[in-house]
């Protein structure tokens, strides 16, 4: 399980400080309501009672109308609501959850953030690809734009974690190993992104493939990770939901943490901000967290085996990219 935050039920309020916007301090402070079994809404249903003359002012002759002066038909009693057929085509439709300014600030922020983490510069892709094509052998290629690919896509992950807001407020030593605990997590979910299930293939750039076959990979490691690619694209997660996922992944750490209160509390904003962002995409967003906390709880048991997958490949190489060496070496 997800520890605490892994159920609905598990989710706490929250205190105020939770919610604080990125870079005003002092500013109004947002704590966002726990998952709830079923949907509420906030706002009460009203009837829309429409005015219309009853049948026996209808039936008045012409004549009888000339001594009833128009006033007395405009006050005419409303139907009784259930003499009334129509009535729920009236009732008010409930609304989802309107976003504080504050709140629309921060998530448009992360979106921008993650879609720079979803797009590496030109110039490092024809880097990687130029590199790739001086490979003679079909395995030397393939082997050349996996490791290339999953290098840069750590970089653009160390990069993105420190524009996270919050992360800098961190002491060196736990920004250090939160970046070193959930980098391969991170890599493996935007990995999975670019995952396309019709080739099997993952499309880091029109002219950057590699295959998922066992020409390339061991069944052992390959097969339980096409399983959770194609589970991350039938959820079609959008860039918020990516960003926030990140973001939660990353300051998913206990190991060699010094201040294990604080990253927890930058990882609790992060969740509440989830909560909050699906209410206000859908009125089943209690299944919807179920379905991220789902990717999350995989992401946790495939880290160490993707990581195994990929050290295999630089293995038969002969070399490892060395930020993935840094990254990922075991104390």
């Amino acid at each position: 399980s997800y520890d605490h935050q892994a159920t609905i039920a598990g989710f706490q309020h929250h205190p105020e400080a939770a919610f604080q916007h990125p870079t005003a301090s002092g500013s109004q402070q947002h704590n966002p309501a726990v998952f709830q079994q079923q949907i509420t809404y906030g706002s009460q249903q009203h009837i829309l009672a429409a005015a219309q003359p009853s049948t026996s002012a209808a039936a008045v002759s012409i004549n009888q109308t000339q001594h009833h002066p128009p006033h007395q038909f405009e006050s005419a009693p409303l139907l009784h609501q259930q003499q009334y057929p129509y009535q729920h085509q009236y009732q008010q439709q409930p609304r989802l959850k309107q976003l504080t300014s504050q709140e629309f600030e921060f998530i448009h922020k992360l979106g921008y953030f993650q879609s720079q983490l979803d797009s590496p510069r030109a110039e490092d892709l024809a880097a990687i690809e130029c590199r790739s094509r001086i490979e003679i052998s079909t395995e030397g290629r393939f082997s050349s734009i996996f490791l290339e690919t999953t290098n840069l896509s750590a970089l653009l992950v160390l990069e993105y974690a420190k524009r996270l807001p919050r992360f800098s407020s961190l002491n060196q030593n736990d920004q250090v190993s939160v970046l070193k605990g959930g980098s391969s997590k991170c890599v493996l979910l935007r990995t999975a992104r670019c995952y396309d299930p019709l080739s099997n293939c993952v499309l880091f750039s029109p002219s950057l493939v590699y295959a998922l076959v066992p020409d390339h990979f061991h069944p052992t490691y390959v097969n339980p990770i096409i399983t959770f690619f194609q589970k991350v694209h039938s959820y079609c997660l959008d860039n918020v939901e990516a960003a926030l996922m990140t973001a939660i992944i990353l300051f998913d750490q206990k190991a060699r943490i010094v201040h294990i209160n604080q990253v927890n509390d930058v990882q609790m904003t992060y969740l509440n901000l989830l909560n909050t962002y699906a209410k206000s995409k859908t009125f089943n967003y209690s299944e919807r967290i179920k379905q991220i906390l789902d990717i999350l709880n995989d992401i946790r048991g495939l880290s160490g085996l993707y990581e195994e997958m990929v050290q295999s490949v630089g293995q038969s190489r002969g070399q490892f990219p060395k930020l993935l060496t840094e990254l990922w070496k075991k104390a």
